[in-house]
């Protein structure tokens, strides 16, 4: 899964917003329990944040 995250000075969460990802996450199925999925976890990446300033 791809999405672009961003985060604002000032304000205490990220958010997901349209546009070219920067971020990729992976969620595996880790067990199963009678043929249904029962437990799952997932891993993320982000680049660092762009610190270039003009």
């Amino acid at each position: 899964m791809r999405s672009r995250i961003v985060k604002e000075r000032g304000e205490p969460a990220a958010r997901e917003v349209p546009g070219e990802p920067n971020a990729e996450s992976r969620v595996e199925l880790l067990d199963r329990r009678q043929g249904r999925p029962a437990r799952s976890g997932s891993t993320a990446w982000c680049p660092p944040p762009d610190r270039h300033t003009s």
